[in-house]
C-alpha cells in the first residue's frame, strides 16, 4: 500500500493540517500529531494526491481496501471519521465534498512542500448546483451546520429506499435538514424538488390539495389518484414537511404516490414516522456537543458551537466572539441539549446581551425544565424551557406583542399586525417599534413581499401564551374583523388593479382565511362574522384552484347565516358559491342571486347574476338560453364599473357564438373582452382569450395562425395562474398541426394536454388523436381512440363542437372504408371501455 502514495511526496498542507505522506502521519498546525485510523488516513491521502478532482467510490474502496469486496457504507463510514477528526475549513465549507451519487473530491486549498510533481496551489472551486428552474425551495439564508454526517446518511437511504422520514422533536433542524438535502441531490432529479409545506394546515383533507399545488397543478379536484396520474411518469424529489399533526393523511398520501410512482423520491419530516412499508426512518439526533472541561480549540469543533458561534457573528454583523468566551459558550450549549433552535435562540440573545448575561439567567430557566411534569416528553421540556427563556428576555410589551402575532397563520404584514395587536396601551407605532424588535431577535422571521412569520414551534409557543393571558378569543375575533375588511376591500379592487399584483396581495393570506372561518363557525365564534368574511371570499377560492374548499365553506356559511341576513350580503354569498359550484348548482344559485337583485333594483348585480346564469347554461350545453341571459347581462353591466365582469360575459358570449359557428359575432366579442382585460391587465384571462382566438381560428380554417398563437403561449413564461390552461393550449396547438398534416409534432402536443387537462374534458383531444393515429396508417388504433373519445362524451353528457363532429365522421367513414363496417364498430366499440390511461398509452405506443 505504501507505493501507492508514491505520488504525494514529503508535505502537504490544508486548513489547519499538514500531510507527511512519507511518514503516513497527520500532524495539527502546532505540530501535535492528529489520532487516525489507517483506513482514514488511506483515504485522505488518495484525496490529497488530486485536490479538487472528483474521485469515484470504486476508485476510493480499490484504494482503501485493495483486493477486498466492501460495501459502500464502510467508506461513508470513512469519509464521516475524516469529518468529524478534520471539522470545517476556514470559511466554513467542509474540507470532503460530496458529489450525490458519484463520489468525493478534496476541495480546501492545498499546499506543498519539497519535490514533486506541480501541483495547484488551489484547488479548483467545488462543483456549485446551479439554482434549477423546477423547484419551489425557499432561498438558504445561512449555511448548514454540523449535519454532513446525516446528509451522507440521507443520501444513501434514499438510493435504496423510495421514502426516507426525518424523525425527531420541535426544533431539531428536520426541515432545514431535509431542504439542504433536497438542494444537494436536486441535479439528480429530471423533473424538480419540490416542498409541500404541511404546518399551516389543520385539516386532513387539505393535505393533497396542498401538495397538488406544491407541484404546480390545479388543487381542484385533487385525489390520490389523480395526484399519482400528474407524477407517474416523473423523476422528482418531494419533500412532505411537518406531517405530525396529519401524519394518518400524509402517510395514505405518501403510500399511494409511492405504489404508483416508481420514480418518486420522498423525504417526510416529522416527530414520528408514518408507519408505511418501504419507509426508512432516519432520527435527527441534537448536534454534537464538546465534552466538559474542553479547550477553546476543541470547544470551536464542536458542531453546536460552530452554529452558535455563525448566528452571533450574523446578527452582529460580522464581528465575532473571542477565544476567551468559548468555554462559557460550549457550557451553554450543553446546557441547551444542543438542540439547534434553543442555540440559535440563546445566540440571537447573547448578541444583544453578551453570553455572560445569557449564561447568568440561564439557571432559572433549566431548573424549570429539571423539575417540571416527569412525565412529559424529554424534548417537550427542552423546546418550552428554551422558548420560556427566549420569551422572558423580551421586554413585557415586546412579549404582548409576540403573543398576539401567534393568532397569525401562515405570515402576516405589518398593516395586519398593527390593526390586531393595537390596542389603548399599545400603539400602532408600538407595535411597529416591537415587530421589528422581534425580527432583531431572531423570533419573527421577515420574508419578501415585506411579509413577517413566526415559525411553528414559536407560534405555537405564542398561542399558548395568549390563552394563558385570557385573550385568545378576543385576539381571534380582531383578526377575523381584520381580514373580513380586508377580503370585502379585495372584492372590489379587483376591477382596479392590475391582476398580477391582486393575486401578490391576496393570496398569501390563504391561511389566515382559513383560521379566521374555522374560528366564526367554532364555539366561541361569531357565525354573522363568518358568513361576511365568507361572502368575500369566493374570487379568492377560486384563484388558488381550491374550488372543493371553497364551495365546502361558503355552503356551511350559507347553511348557517340567518334569514333576515342583509340581502345585498346574500346576494353576494350567493354568486361567489356559484362560481366556484358545478353547472346545475351554478344555476340554481345563480337564479337565486338575481331574484334577489331584480327586487333590490340591483342593476349591476343583475348582470353579474346573470352572466353567471349564462355560463352555466353554456356548461349545459343549453346555448340559446345561454346567449340569451348573457346578452341581458351585457346590456346591464354596460355603463357600470364592473368592467371584469362585462369582459366575461363578453368572452362567455364568444365562445357560445363560435359553437353556433357565428365566427363573425365570435371574433368581435372575443375582441371586445380582449381589450377589456388588457386595460386591467388580467394575465389570466388574456391568456384564456388567445386559446379561445386559437379556437376561432381552426374553426375558420386558419390554422396556421393557431399554430403561430399557441407556439407563441407555450414560449412563454407560465405562472401559476396560468399553468390549469396550458392543456387547452396545447390541446388547439396540437388539432390545428393535425389539420395541418404534421402529424408528429401534433401528436406530442395532444399526447401532453392529455395528460394535463382535466379527466372530464379530454374527449376532444382524442378525436384529434385518432386524426393523427389514421394519418401515420394505424387504423385499428384510430378506431379505439375515437371509441374512447364517443365513450367520454357520453359519460359526461357532453356533445361535440360542430368542427369535431363533423370531423369525426369524415373519420368513421374511412376506417369503414379500410377495415370494414364491422371492423370499425367494433373498435369503436371497445374503445369505449378503455381508461384514460390506457387510452394515452395506446396513442403513445402508436408512434
Amino acid at each position: 500500500m505504501m507505493g501507492a502514495t508514491a505520488a504525494l511526496e514529503d508535505e502537504v498542507r490544508f486548513a489547519r493540517y499538514r500531510l507527511l505522506a512519507g511518514r503516513r502521519q497527520l500532524l495539527a498546525e502546532d505540530g501535535r500529531p492528529v489520532p487516525l485510523g489507517s483506513r482514514a488516513l488511506e483515504l485522505l491521502l488518495a484525496l490529497a494526491e488530486r485536490p479538487g478532482d472528483l474521485l469515484s467510490k470504486d476508485e476510493l474502496m480499490s484504494r482503501v481496501w485493495p483486493g477486498q469486496i466492501v460495501e459502500e457504507c464502510n467508506l461513508a463510514v470513512q469519509v464521516s471519521t475524516l469529518r468529524r477528526v478534520l471539522g470545517a475549513g476556514g470559511d466554513g465549507m467542509p474540507i470532503i465534498a460530496t458529489v450525490p451519487g458519484r463520489g468525493y473530491r478534496l476541495v480546501a486549498e492545498v499546499r506543498r512542500d519539497g519535490p514533486s510533481r506541480p501541483m495547484p496551489s488551489a484547488a479548483p472551486e467545488p462543483a456549485r448546483v446551479e439554482p434549477v428552474s423546477n423547484d419551489n425551495l425557499p432561498r438558504e439564508l445561512s449555511p448548514l451546520v454540523g449535519r454532513e454526517a446525516e446528509l451522507e446518511a440521507l443520501a444513501g437511504l434514499l438510493e435504496s429506499s423510495p421514502l426516507v422520514t426525518l424523525v425527531g422533536p420541535a426544533g431539531i433542524g428536520k426541515t432545514t435538514l431535509a431542504l439542504a438535502a433536497a438542494r444537494r441531490l436536486a441535479p439528480g432529479f429530471a423533473d424538480g424538488v419540490w416542498l409541500a409545506e404541511l404546518a399551516p394546515l389543520s385539516d386532513p383533507a387539505l393535505v393533497v390539495p396542498t401538495v397538488a399545488m406544491s407541484l404546480g397543478g390545479p388543487a381542484s379536484g385533487a385525489d390520490p389518484q389523480q395526484l399519482a396520474r400528474h407524477l407517474r411518469r416523473r423523476k422528482l424529489l418531494l419533500v412532505l414537511d411537518n406531517c405530525e399533526h396529519l401524519v394518518g393523511a400524509a402517510a395514505a398520501l405518501a403510500e399511494s404516490l409511492l405504489a404508483a410512482c416508481p420514480d418518486l423520491r420522498i423525504v417526510a419530516t416529522s416527530q414520528e414516522p408514518l408507519g408505511i412499508p418501504g419507509e426508512q426512518a432516519l432520527r435527527v439526533q441534537p448536534l454534537p456537543l464538546p465534552p466538559p472541561g474542553a479547550e477553546a480549540g476543541d470547544a470551536r469543533g464542536s458542531a453546536a458551537v460552530t452554529l452558535f458561534l455563525e448566528r452571533v457573528r450574523a446578527a452582529r454583523a460580522g464581528q465575532a466572539l473571542g477565544d476567551d468566551q468559548l468555554p462559557a459558550i460550549a457550557e451553554l450549549c450543553r446546557r441547551l441539549d444542543g438542540i439547534p433552535l434553543a442555540i440559535e435562540l440563546a445566540a440571537a440573545r447573547a448578541a444583544l446581551l453578551g453570553v455572560d448575561a445569557v449564561a447568568a439567567r440561564l439557571d432559572d430557566r433549566l431548573r424549570m425544565l429539571s423539575g417540571g411534569r416527569r412525565t412529559a416528553p424529554v424534548r417537550h421540556q427542552t423546546l418550552r424551557g428554551a422558548l420560556d427563556w427566549s420569551h422572558d428576555l423580551l421586554s413585557g410589551p415586546e412579549q404582548r406583542v409576540f403573543r398576539c402575532l401567534g393568532i397569525f397563520a401562515g405570515g402576516f404584514t405589518l398593516e395586519a399586525a398593527e390593526s390586531v395587536a393595537a390596542d389603548a396601551d399599545i400603539t400602532d407605532w408600538d407595535v411597529a417599534t416591537h415587530l421589528a424588535a422581534l425580527v432583531s431577535k431572531s423570533l419573527v422571521a421577515a420574508e419578501p413581499g415585506s411579509r413577517y412569520r413566526l415559525l411553528e414551534t414559536q407560534r405555537a409557543y405564542a398561542l399558548e401564551r395568549l390563552e394563558q393571558a385570557g385573550e385568545g378569543d378576543r385576539l381571534h375575533h380582531r383578526h377575523a374583523e381584520w381580514y373580513c375588511a380586508f377580503f370585502t376591500r379585495a372584492q372590489g379592487s379587483l376591477e382596479e388593479m392590475p391582476f398580477a399584483l391582486w393575486h401578490a396581495l391576496h393570496m398569501p393570506e390563504l391561511d389566515n382565511l382559513r383560521a379566521a372561518l374555522d374560528w366564526c363557525f367554532g364555539p366561541a365564534g361569531s357565525v354573522p362574522l363568518g358568513v361576511c368574511l365568507a361572502a368575500h371570499t369566493g374570487r379568492l377560492w377560486h384563484e388558488a384552484g381550491l374550488w372543493q374548499e371553497g364551495t365546502r365553506r361558503l355552503r356551511a356559511a350559507l347553511a348557517l347565516a340567518a334569514t333576515d341576513m342583509e340581502p345585498r350580503l346574500r346576494v353576494r354569498l350567493l354568486l361567489d358559491l356559484a362560481q366556484l359550484s358545478a353547472w346545475a348548482e351554478r344555476l340554481d344559485l345563480s337564479d337565486a342571486a338575481a331574484a334577489l337583485c331584480r327586487e333590490l333594483g340591483d342593476k349591476a348585480g343583475l348582470g353579474e347574476a346573470l352572466s353567471m346564469r349564462g355560463h352555466a347554461l353554456q356548461g349545459l350545453q343549453r346555448n340559446a338560453e345561454a346567449a340569451e341571459a348573457l346578452g341581458e347581462a351585457i346590456g346591464l353591466l354596460e355603463g357600470t364599473p364592473r368592467r371584469l365582469k362585462l369582459a366575461r360575459a363578453l368572452s362567455i358570449l364568444g365562445a357560445v357564438r363560435l359553437v353556433e359557428r357565428d365566427l363573425p359575432a365570435a371574433r368581435s366579442l372575443t375582441s371586445r373582452a380582449e381589450a377589456l382585460y388588457t386595460l386591467l391587465q388580467h394575465d389570466q384571462a388574456l391568456y384564456i382569450i388567445r386559446v379561445n382566438q386559437m379556437a376561432i381560428l381552426r374553426t375558420e380554417g386558419a390554422n396556421a395562425d393557431a399554430v403561430a398563437i399557441g407556439r407563441d403561449l407555450l414560449r412563454g413564461r407560465l405562472n401559476g395562474r396560468e399553468r390549469p390552461f396550458v392543456g387547452y393550449a396545447l390541446g388547439n396547438l396540437g388539432a390545428s398541426l393535425a389539420a395541418l398534416d404534421q402529424v408528429e409534432e401534433a401528436r406530442a402536443h395532444l399526447l401532453e394536454a392529455a395528460r394535463k387537462l382535466p379527466d372530464y374534458d379530454t374527449s376532444w383531444v382524442f378525436d384529434h388523436l385518432a386524426l393523427c393515429s389514421a394519418r401515420r396508417a394505424r387504423p385499428s388504433v384510430a378506431g379505439f381512440l375515437l371509441g374512447f373519445a364517443d365513450g367520454q362524451y357520453a359519460a359526461t353528457g357532453k356533445r361535440r363542437y360542430p368542427q369535431e363532429a363533423a370531423q369525426r365522421g369524415t373519420l368513421a367513414a374511412d376506417l369503414r372504408g379500410v377495415l370494414g363496417a364491422e371492423a370499425t364498430d367494433a373498435l369503436l366499440e371497445n374503445g369505449r371501455d378503455l381508461t384514460l390511461d390506457q387510452a394515452i398509452a395506446l396513442a403513445k405506443a402508436a408512434g
